[in-house]
């Protein structure tokens, strides 16, 4: 025997189309009355919907920070290729090339105890996102004459990563 408004029994089917609920075994339509438990269930599939939906939200904040941290990670992948020459932490000693802890904001061919070629010496660069981006792309373009034995990154990509992680890593 059907109860006007009982829900669970197994039964009984919703109707989504017209809100009813039909009892399958004596084929009586009842019109029931929300009851707790078909509220309860209302409610949880708001939930879950609206936990699986936050599971794929993605934020712009959140969306820059994996970005910067891919890119962060590309940089120190590229600077694998720079520390055969350039060391990036204070009291390095130089290698082929000088140390490049605290480079940003200073000028090109300035670092004390390093012999820079005449052309570095000339140059009147001041390192800056800018400035380092340009040289990235063909060192020789920017300072000809230049003694780096670097072809260049000619990626813009590559390049900005790179520089970010400097900005970061040596200060």
């Amino acid at each position: 025997m059907c109860v006007r408004g009982r829900i669970g029994n197994r039964n009984h089917i919703r109707n989504p189309a017209n809100a009813t609920i039909h009892c399958a075994a004596n084929r009586a339509i009842f019109h029931p009355l929300p009851t707790p438990r078909a509220q309860s269930c209302d409610v949880m599939h708001t939930f879950l919907l609206m936990a699986f939906a936050a599971t794929f939200w993605v934020t712009p904040a959140m969306a820059a920070d994996e970005t910067q941290s891919a890119s962060l990670a590309r940089g120190q992948q590229l600077m694998l290729r720079c520390q055969t020459c350039h060391a990036v932490k204070a009291n390095a000693a130089a290698k082929v090339g000088p140390t490049l802890h605290m480079m940003f904001g200073r000028g090109a061919a300035t670092l004390p105890g390093y012999t820079y070629s005449p052309a570095m010496r000339k140059s009147g660069l001041v390192w800056d996102e800018t400035t380092l981006d340009r040289f990235l792309e063909k060192p020789s373009k920017v300072v000809p004459g230049t003694l780096m034995a670097f072809a260049g990154l000619p990626n813009a990509k590559d390049r900005a990563a790179l520089v970010a992680w400097l900005k970061r890593n040596t200060r």
